[in-house]
């Protein structure tokens, strides 16, 4: 029965539903960087940063409406505007990160994924603490 109710308590968490929001915008995300990146042979640049704007919307929407459970409210404009800053600064981190460790040796696909897992921790600190508080 405690176990039970530890499970439905995870499972009912605001983090697992984030995590598994993550989840679904990481694939989304990295599906459309490698349809620009390798397949579209689009630069790396435009690659991660488009298909970090696809990420970051699922993960928005997802966030929102399903693991923080946020009603339609009057705080809907402060969020987008607060969602559109963290987004501009996150373009920057995640180049950043991309092109750092692919000068370290790194594939291109390779330092995507190691940048996105960094990025997850960093959104869901903002989003917990001060898009969804």
């Amino acid at each position: 029965m405690i176990n039970n109710i530890k499970i439905n308590n995870l499972f009912g968490s605001s983090f697992f539903k984030y995590v598994l929001s993550g989840l679904v915008s990481f694939i989304f995300e990295y599906l459309v960087f490698i349809l620009l990146n390798i397949i579209l042979d689009f630069n790396i640049i435009f690659s991660t940063s488009v298909s970090f704007i696809f990420g970051l919307s699922t993960s928005f929407i997802l966030n929102k409406f399903w693991a923080f459970k946020v009603k339609h409210n009057n705080k809907y404009f402060s969020q987008i505007i607060i969602y559109v800053l963290l987004a501009i600064i996150n373009i920057f981190i995640v180049n950043i990160l991309v092109l750092c460790l692919v000068k370290m040796g790194l594939l291109p696909y390779i330092a995507k994924i190691i940048s996105m897992v960094i990025m997850v921790f960093w959104n869901y600190l903002i989003y917990k603490n001060f898009i969804f508080k």
